[in-house]
């Protein structure tokens, strides 16, 4: 009988903290896109500037 509500006060922690996880992968992801975003803009600056050359 303990360990029953033992368990329901672990849950709402476990809920957050499992809900938290999902945002730091979402927030990684976040980044690593944002990262990649990046390298295209910095490989379309040089293709416009090699266009611009020509």
């Amino acid at each position: 009988m303990k360990m029953e509500t033992s368990k329901k006060k672990l849950n709402p922690r476990i809920k957050f903290l499992r809900l938290k996880s999902d945002e730091f992968k979402l927030v990684t992801q976040n980044i690593k896109i944002s990262q990649r975003l990046e390298k295209v803009r910095e490989k379309i600056k040089q293709l416009s500037l090699q266009l611009g050359e020509e």
